[in-house]
């Protein structure tokens, strides 16, 4: 497979959509060969310090996905043009890279992954993008087991003062948290596991529920109530209530 014409190289590494349409109206597009886009992509960071390392080929999803999230939005778009011509998401470099090792935007990663790409093929370095929290979650949420095997991991994991700030010390205590939940699912649950824990103590009196979740915790018994009505009203929730109700609860985790 030949390569595409330079300017729609061009207009892949800058994310332009209109072109890249044009590009594939014109007749029966090839969107899976591998070139060599060097020459394209260095101009496009000229007299620029962001261009000292030289990248490798790939193919038009590649290119969408390398330039620096600083220096482009989020390719979603793009990438969900490519997808519909038939770019496949796992298309792998000389490398082996496929496009998703260089997602910037969890909006572009959510599209390949809808798209069929395999997150597994997610590596460590991920948690230092500019919006590495967002990113590891999504790939947290689409089964990625963080394993800390490597280097990377072993610096990232032993707060090396050289590779961890603030804004990494909060992906990594995500990690943390999820990897303890063991799933997802209970990563998720876990917030309302913890006012059930809370709701069985404030029946005990050994706690006090936060005001605005006090009417769903248990009040005083029907024996201290001199009305029926009003000691009907003061039983606690069964249980299977008051988790329905939790349900539509939304914590910092249904992000």
């Amino acid at each position: 497979m030949s390569a595409p014409p330079k300017e729609v190289i061009v207009a892949a590494l800058r994310g332009d959509v209109e072109t890249l349409r044009d590009w594939f109206a014109a007749g029966n597009r090839e969107p899976n060969a591998v070139f060599d886009f060097f020459e394209s992509w260095s101009q496009s960071y000229s007299d620029d310090s962001d261009a000292e390392e030289e990248p490798i080929n790939g193919g038009l999803l590649h290119c969408l996905m390398l330039h620096l999230a600083k220096k482009r939005s989020d390719a979603a778009d793009a990438v969900r043009l490519l997808l519909a011509h038939g770019a496949d998401p796992n298309l792998q470099n000389d490398a082996g890279m496929t496009p998703i090792r260089w997602c910037e935007f969890p909006g572009e990663m959510n599209v390949l992954l809808d798209g069929g790409a395999d997150v597994h093929a997610l590596k460590a370095e991920i948690v230092f993008r500019r919006h590495g929290l967002a990113l590891v979650k999504l790939a947290s949420r689409h089964g990625v087991i963080w394993d800390f095997e490597g280097k990377i991991w072993k610096r990232i994991m032993d707060g090396d003062a050289t590779t961890v700030n603030e804004k990494l010390k909060t992906v990594i205590t995500f990690i943390r948290e999820f990897k303890s939940a063991g799933s997802w699912k209970a990563y998720e649950r876990q917030p309302r596991v913890e006012l059930v824990r809370l709701r069985s103590l404030c029946a005990r009196g050994r706690a006090t529920p936060p005001p605005e979740l006090e009417r769903l915790f248990d009040c005083p018994s029907s024996a201290t109530t001199k009305k029926p009505k009003a000691a009907r009203a003061a039983r606690p929730l069964p249980n299977e209530v008051f988790w329905h109700v939790l349900s539509f609860w939304r914590s910092s985790r249904d992000d």
